[in-house]
């Protein structure tokens, strides 16, 4: 990762529609999407065909992700995402058993399986 800004100063930038699902994320620093402020930390989808820009006052460092969409339903329950409900299922007895492998360093925290997550369930 880099200090310097990817989205230069006041250089605006347009974010192409190749893609009908499409995603930006502020990292760090200022950006706009077509004069609406982004959020630090805060994933903002783009609707099929839009072709926004992109500008920063200061300078910033944004993730941009997407490509084609998925085949096939997804079902999205709190951090688990599949096209098979057993198998969601499957991951939450495993998250409540312990059994899943944790990232080095990052066992100082467990959060517990929410009753009912707060995310959006997809059919």
């Amino acid at each position: 990762m880099t200090d310097s800004p990817i989205l230069q100063t006041f250089a605006p930038i347009e974010v192409e529609a190749e893609a009908d699902e499409r995603a930006l994320y502020l990292l760090d620093g200022d950006a706009e999407l077509d004069g609406m402020a982004l959020q630090p930390q805060h994933l903002v989808l783009l609707r099929p065909g839009l072709r926004p820009r992109l500008r920063s006052r200061e300078g910033a460092r944004l993730m941009v992700c997407g490509g084609a969409p998925m085949d096939g339903t997804r079902h999205v329950w709190w951090n688990f995402v599949s096209s098979s409900r057993e198998r969601i299922n499957e991951a939450k007895r495993a998250w409540k058993a312990g059994e899943f492998a944790l990232p080095p360093g990052d066992d100082d925290e467990f959060i517990p399986l929410p009753e009912v997550p707060l995310t959006v369930s997809y059919p």
